[in-house]
């Protein structure tokens, strides 16, 4: 009896201290719910978001489902789950398990400052020696979003790391390192060197070494010249609704933050080493058990989502955001280059992960973008879980919108321009000329608006070129009309100033 007892205390102690291995014991979702998350997935392709996908479900078991959908590029070639696509910045959790794993072996410390590792590193004064390895992985660091970029470092195109990172020297921190939570390409450029710095060998090489060859991941890729030659799908990106196929973009600078390359099988099997805290399916440990909690554990800081998600607030732990837009408790990260789109979700209560892979991408940043494609990758796993799935506007309706919009701004540009350029040539005075003084501020702020907006969402010029060419010809192209409008109202004016009103 005593004994019985003891089993029953101990069974009980272990579920409560380890809910993990609790979870072990869920039932896997049902085929159905399999069929159903697929076929969500399949019809949000069928809606022209891209050509093809692919998903894939893991529980710490098994792969329960890795499956291809659509055309993989312009030849027709189906997708598979063994077909490799571009990751955007799903890439970033493969850095968090790398820099945790040079931690582990003494070589990294996680409350060291960058500088220890990357001395190279220069912000104005002393700013760059506070930011510390944690406060990078966990997007602290207070670096500036502009002109560090969201999307993508400015210059950050064929470069190196450093030399990305010379866009910063010289600037000011935004926050007080470990202060203030903004997700900023930057960080992870940063933490990739650290990687090299730390382990002696090119981030790509490590990766490849320590994360992909263990867990059996041979589908998965740091060079793109590999990638392409097992079958990479291509990247297709939006012009004014018409859908352009890539060269699958890559940017060696930022590889560590956002160009890493893997299948939807493999992506399984990585997911799989996350739910059994460290450990593969083939059963080669990764990361001690230790390390993967510290890396998934959740920061103070808060930001949102976006649209995709419904705008739901999430915090950052090390390469993953911890909340998401579901009933349930999830760890997830989106991912967005400018061709091609990746989601990774954990729901650990379920003990189960998912992958999805989309090889177009259209994050135009534009008050009313949908999101479509993040929201079509969320709304596979809204599926899954039995939720209800809000597919919203698609690309193609979005497209519609937007096409009128800058239509229609066009040709108020362009007609405001006319009349001004008549005016200067009648030389006709103002009929109300505090007006039309007035009204030269109004101008100056409109035309500086579309001028700057790269800028002004943090893009920079030559990213928002390569990631938006239609929004950056736009916005110039009304910019400039309206420039044209200033210059000449200025001009009318200095004309009929000494005209009767």
């Amino acid at each position: 009896m005593t004994r019985c007892l003891s089993l029953i205390l101990i069974a009980t102690a272990w579920i409560w201290l380890c809910p993990a291995a609790a979870a072990v014991a869920a039932d896997p979702p049902p085929a159905d719910r399999l069929d159903e998350m697929e076929a969500v997935f399949d019809e949000g392709l069928g809606s022209g978001a891209a050509p093809g996908g692919a998903v894939s479900v893991v529980d710490r078991d098994a792969i329960l489902r890795a499956d291809g959908f659509g055309r993989a590029d312009g030849s027709g070639r189906p997708v598979t789950a063994d077909t490799p696509f571009l990751l955007g910045s799903t890439s970033k959790s493969f850095t968090a398990m790398a820099v945790m794993q040079l931690v582990e072996d003494g070589k990294v410390g996680l409350d060291a400052a960058v500088t220890e590792y990357v001395p190279e590193f220069e912000l104005a004064g002393d700013s760059a020696d506070r930011i510390t390895v944690r406060q990078v992985l966990g997007h602290t660091s207070g670096l500036p979003l502009n002109p560090a970029g969201g999307p993508i470092l400015k210059g950050a195109s064929d470069g190196t790391p450093l030399e990305a990172l010379e866009e910063l020297r010289g600037k000011e921190l935004s926050s007080e390192p470990g202060t203030e939570m903004a997700y900023v390409n930057a960080n992870y450029v940063l933490a990739g060197l650290v990687v090299e710095r730390a382990s002696g060998m090119p981030y790509a090489e490590y990766v490849e070494r320590n994360i992909f060859e263990p867990l059996d991941m041979k589908r998965s890729f740091a060079e793109p010249d590999a990638a392409r030659a097992a079958g990479l799908a291509a990247g297709h990106r939006y012009v004014f609704g018409l859908r352009d196929e890539t060269d699958t973009s890559f940017h060696p600078a930022t590889l560590a933050a956002g160009y890493l390359m893997s299948s939807a099988g493999d992506l399984a099997l990585y997911l799989a080493s996350l739910l059994n805290e460290g450990v593969g399916l083939n059963g080669r440990r990764v990361l001690s058990r230790e390390g993967v909690r510290e890396m998934l554990a959740a920061g103070e800081a808060t930001t949102s989502l976006g649209p995709w998600a419904d705008g739901v607030e999430s915090r950052y732990a090390m390469g993953w955001f911890v909340g998401g837009p579901w009933d349930e408790p999830a760890i997830l990260h989106p991912g967005d280059a400018v061709d091609s789109s990746s989601m990774l979700v954990l729901l650990p209560e379920r003990g189960i992960g998912v992958a999805t892979l989309v090889n177009a991408s259209n994050e135009l940043p534009v008050p009313g973008n949908p999101a479509a494609i993040p929201r079509m990758q969320r709304n596979a796993v809204d599926a899954l879980l039995g939720e209800r799935v809000t597919t919203g506007t698609s690309v193609r309706s979005f497209y519609v919108f937007f096409d009128l919009a800058v239509l229609l701004l066009v040709a108020l540009s362009a007609f405001a321009l006319y009349r001004a350029i008549r005016d200067v040539r009648s030389a006709r005075p103002p009929t109300h000329r505090g007006l039309a003084i007035a009204a030269i501020p109004l101008w100056m702020v409109a035309a500086g608006v579309f001028i700057f907006y790269p800028a002004i969402v943090g893009y920079g010029s030559a990213a928002m070129l390569a990631w938006h060419p239609d929004l950056a010809v736009s916005v110039w192209l009304i910019g400039a009309l309206l420039a044209g409008v200033l210059v000449s109202r200025v001009v009318w004016l200095a004309r009929t100033r000494h005209s009767a009103g």
